[in-house]
């Protein structure tokens, strides 16, 4: 009677822990297929404008969800290396600054007071 109470403890416990293994599996499942579908192709396209070449995987069903999330970890790792060195390509270099003139410059043209006006020589 024992024993069959134990066998009975043990088959509930392993039942339980493969439902909790496959629930968790599930949401994996599904955090790798939001990054794949939704922020890889922005990484993968950011890669691309940086010059960041890299070999791209095809996912199939059977691939481990880390190898998913990693490879997208793995190009975003890339490109902030890249950008704390400041290797950035010159084409979007001049795309995304601005070229002002210095504030030294600036500060001859524009009155300190906003009543008084600037001499003229």
């Amino acid at each position: 009677m024992w024993t069959l109470g134990l066998v009975f403890a043990c088959t509930m416990l392993v039942v339980a822990l493969a439902l909790v293994r496959a629930r968790q599996g599930a949401r994996l499942r599904g955090l790798a297929e939001k990054v794949s579908a939704e922020i890889e192709p922005y990484l993968r396209r950011k890669g691309a404008e940086a010059g960041i070449t890299t070999e791209v995987p095809t996912w199939t069903s059977r691939t481990p969800e880390e190898q998913i999330v990693g490879y997208s970890a793995m190009l975003a790792m890339k490109l902030l290396e890249r950008e704390r060195h400041g290797m950035v390509d010159p084409v979007t270099r001049d795309l995304a600054l601005a070229k002002t003139a210095s504030m030294h410059e600036l500060s001859d043209a524009v009155p300190t007071d906003p009543i008084k006006k600037p001499h003229k020589p």
